[in-house]
């Protein structure tokens, strides 16, 4: 009894010391979130195989580039020589703490290195790659930074430093910085061996992004300090960060960074070295958030990053940023470059979506801007510009928990935070949205208003603990959402289990309703992979909820953060009467406490304007934000999503707005936005999640005259007066299109030369300030090809015909097949002015700098060099090369170095159309009903090579991408197949830029540069050019063939006759259809020919006729029978005695000589000097003089003929060759 009273006190003081030290209460403020934490070790995998990446099992031969995880950093000197010793190199890791090294070894000593106990992991090291505004408005935190919105001194991330880990910054001196980078750069410096300039615009960009203080694009942390690590590579481009990133991690977290932006990564989604080292350093460093690219590698599945593998790390996937008139709409699509999860074992990634695509940042003064009149922007795509933005998110929500007493919160809680807060993109998470779209106003909003709350424990909790929460709910038209994450002990290498401590997430409803962490499909399943779950209940019962985290299975106390709550409501004003907002989804509220932002500012009266963006409480509290803009001189633009209204002035266009209102306010009339003319007033309000216009007012006056004089303040018009320029006028032409040529009107009108007086003018003045925004020049432009000049009479090739003005001098530098254009007097078909104007007409591939990638209407993909000058339009207006997305139609014209001066980008939107031909005509052709027109700037191709209308046939399957114009579809592209085999082309070349060929193909082109000349072969095939190795060669009959010159003449159509003596002569019959070779690809050129194979080569070589009532012998193969008849019929053959063919039997040259003399007129010709004469038999002596004089035969080595040897294949080849093409 004594011992067991000793057993109970000894108990009670174990429990009473359990409970001093915080027991089964966890306490939220008894540790630091910023104390480092060992790293736990967990299942260390010690066979050498499974150290071995799965690449590596069986590595071959040669040398292998590797990454080495070691288990402490004590290894590295040894393991370093002892690479050494093997031949192998070591590249990086020696220096600092980290525990990695790169290096290049033996394949066979890899099974070596792993088999050494402080190895920890081996894997190929991978070529990792930079993952490349409206982005603050649309995730809600612009409204952030004004004071009294959320605090008294608004939320713009002061006090944070953020790490930045990306190419160069700039120039790459810190003390010569933009001015929105001016007095927050703590620090540049390079971690990859390279410099610290930006040569590509992406560091620098992605700097701007997160926290620059530009004015007209702000960052969405404005105030935070930047840490620049520099980690390209020699190349300045390539991404070259330490072989241990936590060689990168550690001196920024030692200057205060919490979160680290990181656009960059490589590799395959699986969780190898870079993941192990990134979810390493988070664990011991619990208040370090990493931000990571997803990876541009979408929209496969599994398409992430190494990197985006981790699962302590922030992983961004990318959407549209909405500027519609760059290509991107909607702020809710995932972009197709984004990458997709999940990760090879299984997990979501990537764990948010924030906009990344059209988004403006500052340019590196190394760049060349791509915003047109924006020297000091660059717009930038990729998941590397999300992250950037997300980055900018976790600093405001950071800033804000500081601000309201919780310091140094950890990671974990940041994470959850932001996830709980974002918008679902579809019925529940998945592998391309992840958790939804980053909301960082609603977030920190709904933390204000205490309908988010949130835990982060100190303690952990081990192996059965649980923790329980409590939550009631009383509006059931808002979501419960509880999402739980925590930081998770680095996972072993080759292991297969990635999540090491697996906690348990399970909310009870008040009717006992029971949901499982990440079980959207309600199945009551637990998650066993991830470690953030959510629970999200759409229309939550009203009562009371309990929330229950429990640690299933771990190695190690596990800390967690927990969000849990119900987000504001969040709406879109359509519009205000008397005391009530109506809402577009229908909902009706009575604002009570109101705080709203107008274009940045706080206002004490609000308006509540059509296309306010709200968020609101049942009891009336509401939050509201909205832009109101004036643009002078304004556009519209009709676009497939929709009509978009923008600046007409170069330099403020920036994207466009859609219109969320099918109609607008136009001169105080309701007014469709198609009608309305270019250079007006448009005033409207924003909505800045979605960026679209609302309750449009459009207003102008008009002028009408004659140009007296003009300068860069005022225009003059006669009779009319003077009129003052607004900032920002824009000078445009208004031609009357019907004498343009059709591909000129779906372009836009060309150019035409600068104002001269007496030109007829339209001015559109600003109605409120009297300025003139809009100056269009009103003149008749005509263009076309060039067919015909006779006296003073112009043709164009559609039958167009001009005049030239009287007194006015013919250009004589142009010739017919030229693109011209003109300018016509203003009531007469005179022409007052002509010139040739070199224009393409294609598709955009990529604009890289100065550069355009482009493939014209002839199929040629070819970089173009952009002059000084040149811009990118669209429809008149400067759009910039952001506009000119891969894939845009587009008309490059060119001056007269060869440069491309302007670059129009289709009016319209595309159409495309799929079927079978039905019928084609001279400039038409028809698809499933439907006619499309064609002209000179039609790409037409069939099965990939660029042919002619002509050429394609019904039913051929085709598929069309046209546009349309005055209710006809003109078709831009026509790409048609075929399965009929392809004509045979051979090619030689005969000296410099000389070359002569063979063909079956009834027509053929050749494409030089931008000019395509129809080569005519003549009756055996045969043709020859003059042209570059790089001009291209095709050949068309009911099939197609096209090839280089260059690479044509190398082609050989026998794998045996490389090098052989007989290759052209053979190639050449090959190609005109006379012969062919062996089922395997061979010709055997050394092989004696044989009776039947003489005899279809004969009969294809004569074309001899059919002879069907000529007995076949029974010995002939099926295959050569109609052959050998019309052989026998034209006297070339006979049968032997027994009356059989004896077709395999082969042919001595003095008998081919006699066969082919059948067919030829034998004359007296001198005899020949052959060694071996006399053994020639006497019936065959007229045949081998005739054609030894005649060049047909010379005969074999050593001045013999050989009479008795027999004819091999080759020489069968080349004795007709000479027939067919020398005699």
């Amino acid at each position: 009894m004594r011992r067991c009273g000793r057993y109970l006190a000894w108990l009670f003081l174990l429990f009473l010391l359990l409970a001093l030290l915080g027991g089964d209460k966890l306490s939220t403020s008894s540790r630091s979130p910023g104390t480092k934490q060992e790293t736990v070790v967990c299942k260390r995998v010690d066979r050498p195989e499974e150290k071995l990446s799965p690449e590596l099992k069986e590595p071959g031969t040669g040398p292998k580039q590797v990454t080495v995880l070691l288990r402490d950093a004590g290894s590295k000197e040894r393991l370093a020589s002892w690479v050494k010793e093997k031949g192998g190199r070591v590249l990086r890791g020696t220096e600092g703490t980290g525990t990695a090294l790169e290096v290049v070894l033996p394949a066979e000593v890899l099974s070596a290195l792993a088999s050494d106990p402080a190895v920890e992991w081996v894997e190929p090291t991978y070529e990792r790659r930079f993952l490349s505004d409206r982005a603050a408005e649309v995730i809600a935190s612009a409204p952030l930074r004004v004071p009294g919105f959320v605090l008294p001194e608004g939320l713009d991330g002061k006090g944070e430093v953020v790490g930045i880990a990306d190419n160069g910054l700039d120039k790459g001196d810190i003390n010569d910085l933009p001015p929105t980078f001016r007095g927050k750069v703590q620090l540049l410096r390079s971690w990859g061996g390279g410099g610290l300039a930006d040569p590509t615009g992406h560091g620098t960009q992605l700097a701007g992004i997160v926290a620059g203080s530009g004015e007209r694009f702000p960052g969405i942390a404005p105030g935070a300090y930047i840490y620049f690590q520099a980690i390209a590579g020699p190349d300045g481009k390539t991404p070259n960060p330490p072989a241990d990133l936590g060689d990168l991690f550690a001196p920024a977290y030692a200057a205060g960074v919490r979160v680290e932006l990181c656009g960059w990564g490589g590799g395959e989604a699986r969780y190898g070295a870079a993941a192990f080292q990134i979810d390493r350093f988070c664990y011991q460093h619990p208040d370090f958030l990493p931000v990571f690219a997803a990876g541009n590698g979408g929209p496969a599945p599994g398409s992430l990053t190494a990197e985006a593998c981790a699962k302590n790390a922030l992983v961004v996937g990318a959407t549209e940023n909405p500027r519609p008139l760059f290509g991107t709409y909607d702020p809710t699509k995932v972009a197709d470059i984004s990458s997709r999860g999940p990760t090879q074992d299984g997990r979501l990634k990537p764990d948010l979506v924030v906009p990344g695509m059209g988004i403006v940042g500052p340019c590196s003064r190394l760049v060349t801007s791509n915003l047109p009149g924006n020297p000091l922007y660059l717009r930038g795509d990729g998941t590397s510009q999300a992250a950037a933005v997300a980055a900018g998110g976790a600093l405001l929500v950071r800033e804000y928990l500081e601000q309201t007493g919780y310091h140094s919160p950890p990671a974990a809680l940041i994470k959850a935070l932001l996830i709980n807060g974002a918008q679902w993109l579809s019925n529940k998470p998945n592998n391309a949205t992840g958790y939804g779209l980053l909301d960082v106003g609603g977030t920190v909003l709904a933390l204000k208003e205490g309908t988010f709350r949130w835990a982060a424990p100190a303690r952990g909790i081990s192996n059965g603990e649980k923790v329980t929460f409590w939550f009631s709910v009383t509006d059931p038209t808002r979501p419960l959402k509880v999402t739980l994450c925590w930081t998770d002990p680095p996972a072993s290498l080759g292991s297969g289990e990635v999540l090491v401590n697996d906690l348990d997430l399970v909310v009870y409803g008040p009717g006992g309703q029971r949901f499982c962490g990440n079980d959207f499909e309600n199945r009551g399943l637990p998650d066993r992979r991830n470690n953030v779950e959510q629970v999200v209940i759409p229309q939550p019962l009203p009562g009371t909820y309990r929330i229950e985290v429990t640690a299933r299975r771990t190695v190690s106390p596990q800390t967690f953060a927990l969000v849990y709550g119900q987000p504001l409501a969040h709406g879109v004003v359509k519009s205000m009467e008397g005391d009530k907002l109506l809402l577009t989804d229908g909902r009706v509220l009575i604002p009570t406490k109101v705080r709203e932002v107008v274009n940045g500012k706080l206002v004490s009266s609000p308006s509540f304007l059509p296309g306010t963006d709200v968020y609101y409480l049942p009891d009336g509290t509401v939050y509201a934000v909205v832009e109101e803009k004036v643009l002078a001189p304004a556009r519209f633009f009709s676009l497939a999503k929709g009509a978009v209204v923008g600046s007409e002035t170069p330099a403020l266009q920036d994207g466009g707005y859609l219109l969320a209102e099918e109609s607008v306010e136009a001169q105080g009339k309701p007014a469709s936005p198609r009608d309305l003319p270019p250079g007006v007033r448009a005033s409207f309000t924003v909505n800045p999640r979605t960026q679209e216009a609302w309750g449009v007012k459009v207003s102008w006056r008009e002028e009408e005259g004659f140009l007296l004089s003009f300068n860069a303040t005022e225009v003059t018009l006669m009779d009319r007066g003077t009129f003052p320029l607004a900032s920002g006028f824009v000078v445009t032409q208004k031609s009357q299109e019907e004498e343009l040529y059709p591909f000129d009107r779906l372009f836009g009108v060309p150019p035409t030369p600068n104002l001269l007086p007496g030109l007829k003018v339209l001015l559109r003045l600003d109605t409120q300030t009297g300025e003139v925004l809009h100056l269009e020049v009103r003149q008749r432009v005509v263009s076309g090809y060039l067919r015909s000049i006779s006296g003073q009479e112009v043709t164009l090739a559609d039958g167009r015909a001009f005049q030239l003005f009287p007194g006015l001098a013919w250009p004589s530098h142009l010739t017919p097949g030229q693109r011209v254009v003109g300018v016509l007097a203003p009531d007469k078909p005179e022409l007052l002015q002509l010139r040739a104007e070199p224009a393409l007409y294609g598709r955009v591939i990529l604009v890289e700098g100065r550069r355009v990638y482009f493939q014209d209407q002839l199929s040629e993909v070819r970089f173009w060099e952009l002059a000084p000058e040149a811009d990118f339009y669209r429809d008149g207006v400067q759009v910039g090369p952001v506009a000119a997305l891969p894939g845009t139609f587009a008309r490059l014209l060119l001056d007269e170095q060869g440069r491309v001066k302007r670059v129009d980008l289709l009016r319209g939107e595309t159409l495309s159309f799929e079927g079978q031909i039905e019928a084609v005509r001279e400039s038409s052709f028809w698809v499933g009903g439907q006619s499309f027109r064609v002209s000179e700037g039609t790409m037409i191709l069939k099965n990939g090579q660029p042919v002619l209308l002509s050429d394609l046939r019904s039913g051929e399957e085709v598929r069309v991408v046209a546009a349309t114009l005055d209710g006809h579809y003109w078709a831009l592209m026509v790409s048609a197949s075929t399965s009929e085999p392809p004509p045979r082309l051979w090619v030689r070349n005969t000296g410099e830029r000389q070359w002569e060929g063979f063909t079956s193909a009834r027509r053929l082109y050749l494409i030089d540069g931008e000019k395509r000349v129809q080569i005519t072969p003549d009756e055996r095939g045969y043709f020859s050019l003059a042209a570059p190795p790089t001009a291209r060669l095709v050949a068309v009959n009911g099939g197609v063939k096209g090839s280089r010159l260059g690479e044509a003449a190398d082609f050989t159509p026998f794998r045996d006759l490389k090098g052989h003596w007989a290759r052209g002569d053979v190639a050449a019959l090959w190609a005109v259809g006379i012969l062919g070779g062996y089922g395997d690809g061979t010709f055997r050129p050394d092989k004696p020919i044989t009776r039947v194979e003489m005899a279809a080569l004969l009969s294809r070589f004569y074309a001899l006729p059919p002879a069907q009532d000529i007995p076949l012998p029974l010995d002939v193969p099926a295959w050569a029978g109609e052959a050998v008849r019309a052989a026998l019929a034209a006297g070339y053959f006979g049968l032997y005695p027994d009356g059989k063919f004896h077709p395999s039997e082969p042919i001595t040259r003095a008998e081919a000589a006699l066969m082919l003399a059948r067919g030829v007129e034998i004359k007296e010709a001198p005899l020949p000097s052959y060694r071996d004469w006399e053994e020639v038999p006497p019936e065959a002596k007229a045949a081998v003089a005739y054609f030894t004089a005649a060049g047909i035969c010379r005969g074999r080595e050593d001045g013999f003929f050989a009479p008795a040897a027999y004819l091999t294949r080759a020489e069968a080849a080349v004795l007709l060759y000479r027939l067919r093409f020398l005699h």
